[in-house]
């Protein structure tokens, strides 16, 4: 059961448990890193394929965007965020195939080399789309374009939980704006404290061992999860709230909550 997301990747579902540390060396054994081999900012990055392959595009995306994922990570490190990430996405034009729109962050191409820069969007892609900030951004000049701005979000955000893009939406551009004013460059990298994120763990299957890591639940069925049910937006802001408050997937919370609900 193979399916294709909505983020560019390839799901392998309906694996039973007992086979998946075989398919994952037959994975590696051709050349398919582990999802903990790949950096968070490329994990969450989309590119359309611009040049030289559309014949619409004015600016890079696809070729580009490796460096780009490179050089913001290489900001985050230098400001004291290593391991930081947000939704990233990248275009060669105004049409958005990347979904540009969407993102935390994003640069829709306006001619050679140079982009309009978007923000505010959603770190889980839903409820709402970002705005535009500024146009004709040089590609050169990201770093300088960022560093007043992730500094701002390191420094003011409500907690470490603010993601990049929930807090520039709360912020809004005027209070951006008026903090690029006042900031003097270079201001990011003075007596920096790093903050570490908070540790992430998984499961890793390797043959004969099973590594449960601590907040997840035990599946109380068994298959892949196909069907959908529909529910009220309130509803799911309550099982997203209630999921992250006990460190669990929300569809594994469902999971218990229907399985016990219809035992009762």
């Amino acid at each position: 059961d193979l399916r294709l997301t909505a983020n560019q990747n390839i799901v392998v579902c309906g694996i039973k448990s007992a086979d998946k540390a075989d398919v994952q060396q037959l994975l590696s054994s051709h050349g398919i890193k582990d999802i903990a081999e790949i950096d968070a900012m490329t994990r969450k990055s989309i590119a359309c394929p611009a040049f030289p392959l559309c014949g619409l595009a004015q600016s890079e995306a696809e070729r580009s965007m490796p460096a780009f994922n490179a050089r913001i990570n290489a900001l985050l490190d230098k400001i004291g965020l290593p391991g930081e990430s947000f939704v990233f996405r990248m275009t060669g034009c105004p049409n958005g195939c990347a979904r540009p729109y969407m993102a935390e962050f994003a640069l829709v191409g306006m001619g050679a080399e140079q982009y309009q820069v978007w923000m505010g969007g959603s770190p889980n892609q839903d409820g709402r789309t970002g705005w535009r900030w500024k146009d004709r951004v040089k590609a050169a000049a990201l770093e300088e374009t960022l560093e007043p701005i992730l500094f701002m979000w390191k420094t003011q955000r409500t907690s470490k939980a603010e993601r990049f893009g929930d807090f520039t939406n709360r912020v809004g551009a005027d209070a951006i704006d008026a903090y690029i004013a006042q900031y003097q460059p270079g201001t990011a990298f003075q007596h920096v404290v790093v903050e570490e994120l908070e540790p992430v763990t998984r499961t890793v299957t390797t043959k004969g061992t099973t590594t449960k890591p601590r907040g997840t639940a035990d599946r109380l069925t068994s298959g892949p999860r196909k069907q959908q049910v529909r529910v009220t937006e309130e509803l799911h802001g309550m099982l997203k709230a209630k999921a992250e408050a006990d460190g669990v997937h929300i569809s594994d919370l469902v999971e218990q909550l229907l399985v016990h609900g219809i035992k009762m």
